[in-house]
């Protein structure tokens, strides 16, 4: 008998096998049952990974080995989340403090600015059980606490049990290699307590640091502060700090260069022009950073910007800029002369900008030819971001810029605003004749405008 290959039977059209293309052998719901049974736990463990803490409960009813794997799989409860936007039930999160706390290796919390005294006092007690809880059981690497503004709760009652509380479990825990605390906004010297409280081990080992908004605005001059350097000087293997600007100051980039020249890749800096006045950082201490730590890379965000000043006075062409977001903000009675702020950037970042994210939605100001100018020059640009008042033509001559393989954009998303219905009607059917481009090209295109058919 002759043997065949595995190519050749790879290779063997439907014909010569006996079945057609599209013909499949139906399984009875017994047997469906049954191919359950074949998995192996491995796989089972990883489809449970994607079910949240309820349909696990209920999985975990389905049959004897599933809820042996439920109560046996740690890894299946590494990851411990709160989320006060998406969920009103505290139940759950407390239900697996108790159950599988020691297992936690990562403790999110996600609030939202403005907490409300309620959603504080149901956030307060939740959290506090949690803080106590872990600190006795848990060996967490992550604490990422996001967008949960304290700043209306900070003279009440509440906050210095809170505070005390979260105070307890940082101290308790040495391992962590990411540390985020995002949005909320604490008077100096409690924002202190806090950083203080990680103990010395973990500056040694944290890899991510993100503090922005950590601070309120009113805290203009952290930069100056001596317990701030001195939490700084203790980092030594960070690879990605984001920080607000009020925290960056020339001693500030000395610090970094000394300590983290080997590991430190990012550092994400966010402006708030409409809060504070911003001190002048010197282009040598940016030479001297970078020369220091070959492998960063810089991204500036800036919000409340009324004229291109607010911008270059903080982006100095010295910086290795791989990022750049710019927000106009709500004030209507600012033309902001977006094409100068547009060819200064291209003109200082054009070798090293990768992602640029332009929000002008509050001008009619135009400024598509200094656009055309940025997408053409800068040649390791890769996402592009664009809500502003401008012509259709020129988002379909940056996409035919995209087809032509002049430009190396992987993501371009614009919000056409102050868009007639006519403009409404033009980007949505550039959007359609564009599409199959876009996927043969591997390009992530997305065009709306901002009026109210488009935010239904």
């Amino acid at each position: 008998m002759m043997m065949m290959s595995a190519d050749h039977i790879t290779a063997m059209s439907p014909e010569e096998t006996g079945t057609t293309k599209h013909s499949c052998i139906p399984v009875s719901e017994k047997e469906e049952r049954n191919m359950w049974h074949l998995l192996p736990d491995v796989v089972l463990i990883e489809i449970f990974l994607h079910l949240d803490i309820q349909d696990r409960l209920c999985a975990s009813q389905t049959c004897t080995r599933w809820a042996r794997l439920m109560q046996t799989s740690g890894e299946l409860w590494r990851e411990l989340e709160i989320d006060l936007v998406q969920s009103q039930d505290d139940q759950k999160p407390l239900w697996q403090v108790r159950h599988h706390g020691h297992c936690t290796r990562s403790f999110t919390i996600i609030g939202y600015g403005g907490i409300s005294r309620p959603i504080w006092e149901r956030l307060r007690d939740t959290a506090m059980t949690c803080f106590d809880s872990l600190r006795n059981s848990a060996d967490l690497t992550n604490f990422i606490l996001l967008k949960t503004d304290l700043t209306e709760v900070n003279n009440g009652e509440s906050v210095p049990p809170f505070l005390a509380s979260l105070e307890r479990l940082l101290r308790s825990h040495k391992h962590f290699k990411r540390f985020v605390m995002t949005g909320t906004k604490l008077q100096f010297e409690n924002g202190m307590i806090i950083l203080e409280a990680l103990n010395e081990g973990v500056w040694k080992n944290l890899l991510d640091a993100n503090l922005t908004d950590f601070f309120h605005w009113d805290a203009r001059d952290v930069h100056r502060q001596d317990r701030f350097h001195n939490i700084l000087g203790q980092f030594q293997s960070l690879r990605k700090l984001c920080l607000n600007y009020t925290c960056v100051s020339d001693e500030i980039l000395a610090l970094i260069g000394n300590n983290l020249s080997e590991s430190i890749e990012s550092l994400a800096i966010k402006v708030a022009l409409l809060y504070s006045n911003t001190h002048t950082i010197r282009p040598s201490s940016w030479t001297k950073l970078h020369t220091r730590c070959k492998r960063l890379m810089v991204d500036f965000e800036f919000i409340h910007v009324y004229e291109p000043e607010d911008v270059t006075r903080c982006l100095l062409p010295e910086i290795r800029l791989r990022g750049l977001r710019v927000w106009s903000g709500y004030d209507m009675r600012h033309q902001h002369r977006i094409g100068r702020l547009i060819d200064y950037v291209t003109a200082s970042f054009q070798n090293s900008l990768e992602t640029a994210s332009l929000e002008f939605d509050n001008t009619t100001c135009l400024f598509d030819a200094s656009l055309l100018n940025l997408v053409s020059s800068c040649k390791n640009l890769q996402e592009l971001f664009v809500c502003a008042n401008m012509n259709v033509n020129t988002v379909a001559t940056i996409c035919e810029m995209r087809w032509r393989n002049d430009i190396g954009l992987t993501k371009f998303h614009v919000t056409l605003c102050c868009a007639t219905a006519e403009e409404w009607e033009a980007i949505h059917q550039l959007e359609e004749d564009q599409m199959e481009k876009s996927r043969h090209h591997k390009v992530e295109i997305f065009f709306v405008t901002d009026l109210a058919l488009d935010l239904v």
